[in-house]
């Protein structure tokens, strides 16, 4: 039996890009595990930013590489 395997993404997203780039991260397989909404301060302002973690199948020998299959905008 093949256990199945996940790798995982910890992404913080501006409240304003939030659909955008869930769409862009689930085009390349990977799934909302979990969302959380926080404000963010910064220069005298508040911003709304959401903490993800995200979880995608993976091949062993895809371990190491799989991050060059993120969007462009995503910071790995």
């Amino acid at each position: 039996m093949v256990r199945e395997r996940w790798e995982y993404l910890l992404e913080v997203v501006p409240e304003r890009r939030f659909k955008e780039q869930l769409d862009e991260l689930g085009g390349v397989g990977w799934e909302l595990v979990t969302a959380r909404w926080e404000e963010h301060h910064w220069g005298g302002q508040t911003q709304l930013q959401v903490r993800c973690i995200l979880k995608r199948s993976h091949e062993p020998s895809e371990l190491y590489g799989a991050r060059s299959a993120t969007p462009a905008g995503a910071p790995f």
